[in-house]
Parts: C-alpha cells; sequence; structure tokens
C-alpha cells in the first residue's frame, strides 16, 4: 500500500480537545500535511467532548467539509497495543498515514507500530518538531479570534498555549519575547514517540533507538 508522507491520522483523544485540534488543523494547512480519522475516532471523540463544544462530526462535515478515512481491518493483529487502540491503529494504516497523533503514545505497543511502518506522536512535539514560523502564527491567531472566551493577544494565546504544549511554547517564545510559560502547565506524559518514522523528515527507518525524540539526528 502506498502511502504519503503528508498524512496524519488524528486519535479521538486530540479530536477532542480543541485547542490542540485547532491547532493542528490550522498550523498543518501551512506545512502541507494532510490531517484525516475514522468514524471509530470521531465517535470516541464525540463521546469525551465537553457540554457546548461543538462535535467533531459537525466541524467535519459543515467547517473542514472532509470525509471520513476508511475502517482499517484485523485490529486484533496489534496484540501489544492496549485493546481500545487497536481498532485506531488499524484505521490509520486504512487511511495511509504515516503518523498517528495522540496524548496516549505508550498505548501503541513499539513492535505493532514498526511492523506497520508508523509512529504515533504526542501533539505537543510533532508540533514542535514540524510546524514553522508562520504555521504557528497562523494558528494562534486563529484561535484568538475563533474561542469563546480567549486570551485578548496572539501573545496572551501562546501564553496558554503553555499549559499543555511546554515543547510548542519554547520552539516558538522568539516570536512572542518576555512571555512567561504559565506556571500551572501539565505534567507531561512520559512517552511521547514510539515507531519507525523520522517525525521531521517522515523516513522509515530500522532502528528506532537511532532516533533523538523520534528525529533523526541531521534532521534536528
Amino acid at each position: 500500500m502506498a502511502r504519503s508522507t503528508r498524512t496524519i491520522f488524528l486519535d479521538a483523544n486530540v479530536l477532542a480537545a480543541p485547542v490542540t485540534r485547532t491547532l493542528l488543523l490550522v498550523g498543518i494547512e501551512a506545512i502541507d500535511v494532510v490531517a484525516t480519522w475514522s468514524q471509530h475516532a470521531e465517535a470516541e471523540a464525540n463521546r469525551n467532548l465537553r457540554s457546548r463544544a461543538m462535535s467533531v462530526t459537525d466541524l467535519r462535515t459543515t467547517v473542514l467539509e472532509s470525509d471520513l478515512s476508511p475502517t482499517g481491518e484485523s485490529p486484533t493483529r496489534f496484540t501489544g497495543t492496549t485493546g481500545a487502540d487497536r481498532q485506531i491503529l488499524a484505521d490509520a494504516i486504512a487511511a495511509e498515514a504515516v503518523f498517528l497523533i495522540t496524548t496516549d503514545v505508550d498505548d501503541f505497543a513499539e513492535a505493532d507500530l514498526v511492523s506497520v511502518k508508523i509512529a504515533a506522536v504526542n501533539p505537543d512535539l510533532f508540533m514542535a518538531s514540524r510546524f514553522t514560523d508562520a504555521a504557528y502564527q497562523r494558528a494562534l491567531t486563529q484561535l484568538v479570534s475563533s474561542l469563546s472566551n480567549p486570551p485578548k493577544t496572539v501573545a496572551q494565546m501562546h501564553a496558554l498555549i503553555g499549559r499543555k504544549h511546554p515543547r510548542l511554547f519554547e520552539r516558538f517564545a522568539h516570536l512572542n519575547p518576555g512571555t512567561a510559560l504559565e506556571t500551572t502547565r501539565e505534567r507531561e506524559p512520559r512517552v511521547l514517540y514510539r515507531g519507525a518514522r523520522c517525525i521531521i523528515c517522515a523516513r522509515s527507518i530500522k532502528r528506532p533507538e537511532s532516533l533523538t525524540l523520534g528525529c533523526h539526528r541531521e534532521c534536528l
């Protein structure tokens, strides 16, 4: 099966987080990356949305005007992956994605990921690794203009982003000098990357241990 190195698959936990979802969906447009997700991921995300949040289905059909990716076959073959996430991995493969963006990277077994040449990547690490200045500024501007209760300035939004996405905050600190990282930031997950693809160049690899935080050393 041919893979597009432009395609990422969004897990339900990313789709159910409006700020993270918006950062990704807006930012990737500037770096020629395409996001998709399946019926399984969308249904799970809708079940976990906060009250009054726009459903992922409404976002996809009325704002993005995009289709769902196919449902993957034989999810039970991924024996090392957490049961509930086997279908997500199968769907990511069916979507011909090379990156699965998820906040629960540790739920996906490295052996399963390597076997299908896909990488599971935390959204903060993915955005900090791949976004350009223009992509990040575009995403911040969109958040300020679209959220119902947003900070008033892009710099304030940048500070807010640091709560959940400290790597993204630090990567683009030069765009908002003097902005302090929120002291109430969330604890970073223990596992940020697993798999067989360099986050930056998307090349398949044989030895995951040769990467530094999911990236070839020459790509850093």
